[in-house]
């Protein structure tokens, strides 16, 4: 029986390199529960023959084949006729189907052109899947023992009709007895060299069980698999490895360090607000990502100039003239004050230099402070932190939420040695 998976993702956009192709991370880590995994990546442009092509060759080897894109209104959109010339289909227009996009679309008070009959042509055989973020619906058409899935192409649609269809189907169809179990630590402030080394010195993975890594600016999610047999052995080494990472480790299920310093204020029962300079709104734009941070987010206040971490922050000038607005001082002054102007439980402030421009050789581009103030006091650290512009704001605002997350829960900051940031007691 074939096994092997092959993705083909469509999209002159795709290859020529403005658009980065996310379909592949979706579908892997999705499918190796299963103990399945992709055998081909292809990506064609937006031609039919390319896309018959593709199609045809992976139908020869695949049990299902996923098409990802190309199912929109526009002339562009040529991958239905792709595959349905691939598979010797016809194509024909689906009025009950053209129906319920035009009223979907009214429905989101979205014009409804002619074009958008286009999605509504369905290969000879086809089975529709429901889009529920989007209006091209997805396709499904088995032949000679493959199964073709057509699936929309902007990442969150694609992800949408992938989970609610295909992966049914293949946990149905073609999911291993040997399916894999999996475990994650989500862990913050220590880079993925320094968990590795740190595993490894400890004997883990132990035999029977994998381990990979996701890193982010700022946080690194760990992975341990092993197949169901060995669920146990499992359960043991992930516990081993949390005792090793400790404090490091923010959660055991894959959530942002946003959501778990949410559930902690939440449990806590105690507010945030937050005053910013370098990170320019994000830590702030962070914690609003998370649904219900209402119940306790207060606000924030975008610092950038001296002026305004005097005046709306109540800085002492004496600080900003002897130590300068990148200090542990002055970001101490930004976290007590930001608590004390929007009456939050806990203040935090970061300020600091994220470049490219503004270093000096005693405050060089990537020195930041980050500050936590409360009723028990006020907390500073410094880091250094190396990368670009973007980096290094992410890496200011993730240690800006760490530093809250161990304040609540009673821990003294991180103070690891990290190639990205050296750190020091502000």
């Amino acid at each position: 029986m074939k096994r092997r998976l092959t993705l083909v993702s469509t999209g002159d956009e795709l290859l020529s390199g403005r658009t980065l192709n996310s379909h592949p991370a979706i579908v892997t880590q999705a499918v190796a529960p299963l103990g399945l995994q992709l055998s081909r990546v292809l990506m064609v442009g937006d031609d039919v023959r390319d896309i018959r092509d593709a199609v045809s060759a992976a139908v020869e080897t695949s049990a299902a084949v996923l098409v990802g894109g190309g199912l929109g209104p526009t002339p562009d959109d040529v991958t239905r006729q792709g595959v349905a010339e691939a598979l010797g289909r016809s194509l024909h227009m689906d009025p009950e189907l053209a129906d319920r996009i035009r009223r979907r679309a009214a429905e989101r008070g979205q014009p409804v052109p002619a074009i958008l009959d286009r999605q509504a042509m369905v290969i000879e055989g086809a089975r529709i899947l429901d889009n529920r973020v989007g209006s091209a619906p997805g396709q499904l058409v088995e032949a000679e023992g493959t199964a073709v899935f057509l699936l929309p192409g902007p990442p969150a649609e694609f992800e949408a009709v992938f989970r609610d269809h295909v992966l049914p189907w293949l946990r149905e169809h073609l999911a291993s007895e040997e399916a894999l179990v999996e475990r994650v630590l989500m862990t913050c402030g220590i880079p993925e060299v320094e968990i590795a080394r740190s595993l490894e010195e400890a004997g883990l993975p132990v035999e029977g069980c994998s381990l990979s890594f996701r890193p982010a600016a700022g946080a690194v999610e760990v992975c341990f698999r092993a197949p169901g047999t060995l669920k146990e052995r499992l359960e043991e080494c992930t516990r081993k490895a949390g005792e090793v990472l400790g404090s490091c480790v923010y959660a055991e299920e894959r959530i942002g360090l946003a959501e778990a310093v949410g559930r902690l204020l939440v449990r806590e029962k105690r507010t945030v607000a937050v005053a910013e300079s370098c990170t320019g709104g994000l830590l702030g734009a962070l914690i609003t990502e998370v649904s219900g941070s209402s119940r306790y987010f207060v606000g924030g206040i975008i610092a950038y100039s001296n002026e305004v971490k005097e005046r709306h922050l109540g800085v002492p000038a004496e600080v900003l003239q002897k130590y300068g607005a990148v200090s542990a001082e002055c970001a101490e002054a930004m976290a007590a004050g930001v608590r004390s102007r929007l009456s939050a439980d806990v203040g935090v402030a970061i300020t600091g230099i994220a470049g490219p421009t503004g270093g000096t050789a005693e405050k060089p581009v990537g020195l930041v402070f980050v500050a936590v103030a409360d009723a028990d006091g006020v907390l500073s650290v410094r880091r250094f932190f190396r990368g670009g512009r973007n980096t290094i704001r992410r890496w200011s605002a993730q240690t800006a939420l760490d530093m809250v997350r161990r304040r609540l829960l009673g821990l003294e900051p991180e103070f690891r040695d990290r190639p990205l940031g050296s750190v020091g007691r502000g």
